[in-house]
């Protein structure tokens, strides 16, 4: 439907400093971008602990006032409840003052409707509840006269909390504890609904207040011809639920669309929106046919709302486990996904503590474990940290958590294992041997899974008096085993691109003294929100001839080709060119690259004649792109330690080679892309290879188009330098994914990303570490999980780019193109 009026509504902001940022980074910029042509907001401006005082008011409307739109609020309950003032007409002043206009309600019009404000004016003086929402007599009859001079026009109503009647959802049994939860309960409550069923203008009322999201079946309620929607809030601490939610109403000649604006998601989520297919003046036209009409309601199982998922009998405790969230500082935006994903699913499941089971932070830094705490958002939930190898036994741990070390025993038959190598894993199981019971069952919470404790160990574990249940990550995949006594379960984690053959999960683990329940929750596949294949142009690079590639490539309709420098040397073929020339007729949007071979002699120089034979084929067909290394030689031959260029003869006769082939392949109308490589063995830090860490590649980019420039190129013509992307050689590289893992370098090359190769990397089953170019058989495993990474892609490029297969054999790379071009692969 098209939109010609956007207004959005935020319930309920709370902003308080330890939220300024998250406002400022991401909330404000967000909502602008949407472009609405009005913000409406919910009331409640300040957080805690200074709700309603005149500073936190004021900061509030600073950082609100960064909204490019036009925007009004109303007040809440929150908005007056500062000791700082005496009685409620000074705080009502104050946020008057600080709002800008001279009386609780406000109506503006806007063409075909209207928008009506009304505040609470009641929180000292309320005699039941002091966060009862309360309108007096006196905005009530502005209200009434304002509905009379609107009578010609819709009206949306925002009020903070929703009136009797509404049926949209509530929480009397938390909010207002005696039942309060409606506007105006407690004072003459039906006199709302009246004036409501009297003046049928009145078509939307939005309410906030309890903090809940809009996923809820009775988030949106249609009672006689009034649509009340409550609306959720963006606060990540204020929010009950995990959920953050606005609202997005979108009015058009055709009707409208309730929009959900999900502040985890930081996307509208098409699941929840809510459709009219009437215009408002129809809508308001039915209100007034339809007065003095019996209503029934639509849906009788609607009528009631359900018991929470989360109520459990007995004494069972329950924990969640989180694992190998290899978080970096800040979040990548995937990240950020899962961690408000982890959230909603945290205060659904009402876990009596959180268990963080190691390898949550990506390097040992508390800056990383802290961002990850922070997207979490859960101040009220005891929190166990467990370290894992990527924190180690030195670990600074946040202050929120309890850290572990060592073995400590929680309760009676409960444990916590700080096994961050080796050494503490025997150390903490030699600790528990000493302590388990002679009979029943224990519960037993570590990062490493036991059999990293060594086989005597082990043994004398699956021999124990006790059965003992083990819970565990590290592995990155969803395993179960049982022998003898010990029955081990392994979360697969929360890292995207870092889980094997499943999707990021965590566990929930309900402990009764006796026995252990396990259950996995995966992430639901929206938060990972993939860029489907298809919209990129997937397609091969395997070693064939040209020939081989074309042909396969008219037969399957394969969108980018790239052709290895084995099989293309030289002028190409009278058949080759005809084939080039019938897949440009049949795929004219078809994208075709070289990959070029790398320099012999790197130590002594590269010397563009020994890319002469591969330039005149590139030539001859017209390509598009040519790829290549960079020098196989230490990045300390081209760069200094602070990231600047050698001076040496060696790396300024290099960059000039680079740029003479970036000018040969700009002249020839294609572009060049400098490709990553990774260390096959570990270096001691500044003897790493060349073109093994990002900025190796956007230094090297930058001073080629610099370079390209002082010679009289265009901007235009220097942009077709950039970078490939290799997922197998940053995967592979055991050094530097503990610096840059995959979604790591997405985000940094983004801007200077053409292209990329992926391929699947494998652990090599004839000794240590791991080996590339491997088919792409499955979509998520077994070792780059490439649902996530397509996710990340899609997190920092928005157009379609060519995704190259980069496998040695036809029939392997013809398998990993099926995998990725199914639509059921990622469905």
């Amino acid at each position: 439907m098209p939109s010609s009026h956007r207004i959005a509504i935020l319930g309920d902001p709370h902003i308080r400093s330890a939220e300024r940022a998250l406002w400022d980074r991401e909330i404000i910029p967000d909502i602008n971008a949407l472009d609405p042509d009005l913000v409406l907001v919910m009331g409640d401006l300040s957080g805690g602990p200074n709700f309603g005082s005149s500073q936190s008011t004021q900061e509030a409307v600073e950082t609100l006032s960064a909204l490019r739109a036009p925007w009004l609020s109303i007040i809440g309950n929150h908005d007056l409840q500062s000791p700082e003032f005496a009685t409620d007409e000074a705080a009502v002043a104050m946020m008057l003052k600080a709002l800008k206009r001279d009386q609780p309600g406000f109506a503006i019009e806007r063409e075909p409707f209207a928008v009506i404000g009304l505040s609470n004016t009641f929180w000292r003086r309320n005699p039941v509840n002091k966060n009862e929402i309360v309108l007096d007599d006196a905005q009530i009859d502005w209200w009434e006269r304002e509905l009379i001079r609107l009578a010609h026009k819709p009206v949306i109503i925002i009020c903070h909390a929703p009136p009797i009647g509404s049926g949209v959802i509530v929480l009397p049994e938390l909010h207002a504890r005696v039942g309060n939860a409606y506007v105006n309960q407690s004072h003459i409550p039906g006199r709302i609904q009246e004036i409501i069923w009297q003046h049928p203008n009145i078509l939307f009322w939005f309410s906030g207040h309890n903090h809940l999201g809009q996923h809820y079946r009775d988030a949106i309620r249609q009672q006689t011809g009034v649509l009340y929607a409550h609306t959720g809030t963006a606060s990540r601490i204020s929010s009950r639920d995990g959920y953050r939610h606005s609202r997005i109403l979108e009015i058009g000649e055709a009707g409208y669309k309730l929009r959900t604006y999900d502040h985890g998601l930081r996307a509208i989520d098409p699941d929840i929106d809510f459709t009219g297919s009437d215009p408002l003046s129809v809508m308001m036209e039915n209100r007034r046919r339809f007065l003095n009409a019996r209503f029934i309601p639509c849906d009788p199982e609607s009528m009631v709302q359900p018991a929470p998922a989360a109520l459990r009998g007995g004494k069972a405790q329950r924990f969640v486990f989180l694992s190998d969230a290899h978080s970096t500082a800040p979040l990548l935006p995937i990240q950020q996904r899962v961690a408000e994903w982890c959230r909603r699913k945290i205060r659904e499941i009402a876990p009596d503590a959180i268990i963080l089971g190691g390898d949550i932070t990506h390097r040992p830094e508390q800056d990383q474990a802290a961002a990850f705490l922070e997207s979490l958002a859960i101040h009220d939930i005891p929190k166990y940290y467990l370290p894992g190898n990527n924190e180690g036994p030195d670990f600074d741990f946040p202050p929120e958590v309890e850290a572990i070390t060592g073995c400590i025993q929680q309760g009676q038959r409960i444990w916590h294992l700080a096994t961050t190598n080796g050494e503490d894993a025997e150390a903490s199981v030699d600790a528990l041997l000493s302590r388990l019971p002679d009979a029943g069952d224990c519960l037993v919470f570590a990062h490493f899974p036991p059999f990293m404790a060594g086989s005597e160990r082990l043994d004398r574990l699956e021999n124990a008096p006790c059965r003992i249940h083990w819970i565990c990550g590290h592995r990155h995949d969803a395993r179960h085993s049982v022998s003898g006594s010990l029955h081990v379960t392994i979360c697969a984690g929360l890292d995207p691109i870092k889980v094997r053959s499943a999707l990021p999960e965590l566990l929930v683990v309900d402990w009764d003294g006796a026995t252990a329940a396990v259950r996995r929750i995966e992430v639901s596949r929206k938060f990972l929100n993939p860029i489907r294949p298809a919209l990129h142009r997937v397609g091969l690079a395997f070693r064939g001839s040209g020939e081989t590639l074309l042909r396969l490539a008219l037969e399957h309709k394969i969108a980018s080709l790239q052709f290895h420098y084995h099989h293309s040397l030289g002028l190409p073929g009278e058949c080759e060119l005809e084939l080039a020339r019938e897949y440009r007729r049949r795929l004219p949007s078809g994208f075709l690259s070289l990959h070029l071979p790398n320099f012999p002699h790197p130590k002594e120089g590269p010397d563009l004649v020994d890319q002469e034979a591969s330039l005149q084929y590139a030539e001859a067909m017209a390509l598009d792109d040519l790829t290549i290394h960079l020098p196989n030689v230490q990045a300390a031959m081209l760069f200094q330690p602070d990231e600047t260029f050698q001076e040496s003869k060696w790396a300024r006769e290099c960059v000039e080679t680079y740029v003479a082939l970036a000018a040969r392949a700009i002249r020839m109308g294609a572009q060049i892309s400098f490709e990553n490589v990774y260390n096959k063995s570990i270096h001691p830090l500044g003897e790493e290879r060349l073109a093994s860490k990002p900025w190796h590649l956007l230094r090297f980019v930058e001073r080629v188009r610099q370079r390209l420039g002082e010679e009289g190129f265009t901007r235009q013509e220097t942009q077709k330098v950039g970078i490939i992307f290799d997922a197998g050689h940053a995967f592979a590289d055991a050094q530097m994914t503990k610096y840059h893992g995959l979604a790591d370098w997405l985000l940094r090359v983004a801007p200077y990303l053409q292209l990329l190769h992926i391929h699947q990397v494998t652990r090599n089953p004839h000794g240590p570490g791991t080996v590339n170019h491997q088919p792409i058989s499955n979509i998520s495993g077994p070792l780059i999980n490439y649902t996530g990474f397509l996710s990340a892609l899609g997190d920092v490029i928005s157009h379609p780019l060519p995704l190259l297969i980069e496998v040695r054999e036809q029939e392997a790379a013809l398998l990993s193109y099926t995998t990725l071009s199914s639509l059921e692969a990622l469905s």
